[in-house]
This record gives structure tokens, C-alpha cells and sequence, in this order.
């Protein structure tokens, strides 16, 4: 995220659901936002963490269906599905 804002880019971190309490030090730059299914969220490029296929993104995938940005999926479950354009898995 670091270096999106240092690029000048506008980032959002978009969840399913509030960050519980002991991780809301990680929103340091209030970028937070709870996901609203009636609100739009144009991107160019999604990164999705923790989740290595669209069902584990519950709500959010809705997201994907909408808009036509790049997708980067970050996690540690195996590859069940290849739906991201690019997919780090750390097994």
C-alpha cells in the first residue's frame, strides 16, 4: 500500500466485515471501509488477501463481477482455481 500512495495512487481497503479490534493498528491511514452491496467500487487493480478462490471472498466477489480491473491474489491455501491474473501463493 506503501508504495501505491508514494506512486500517487488512490487506495481503498474494502472488507466484508469491521476489522476486529486488535488489528485496527494496521489502518493507519483510515482507508477502512465496510463493504455496502448498493455502493460502487471502480478499481483498476484489485488485490485480494487471504483467499485463493472467489467463494472465500464471500460479498466482495460482487465486486469483481462489476468491474473489469486486474486482479492479484496473495495467500498461503493451495491453488484450487486460478481466477486472478496473477496469483502469489506462498504453500
Amino acid at each position: 500500500m506503501e508504495l501505491l500512495l508514494f506512486l500517487g495512487k488512490e487506495v481503498v481497503f474494502v472488507s466484508p466485515s469491521m476489522i476486529p479490534e486488535k488489528f485496527q493498528f494496521l489502518d493507519f491511514h483510515n482507508f477502512f471501509q465496510v463493504y455496502e452491496e448498493n455502493k460502487d467500487y471502480p478499481c483498476d487493480i484489485f488485490f485480494l488477501l487471504d483467499a485463493h478462490s472467489k467463494e472465500r471472498m464471500g460479498k466482495l466477489s460482487s465486486v469483481l463481477d462489476k468491474q473489469n480491473c486486474k486482479t492479484i491474489a496473495v495467500d498461503h491455501h493451495p491453488l484450487t482455481e486460478t481466477f486472478a491474473d496473477v496469483n502469489v501463493i506462498d504453500d
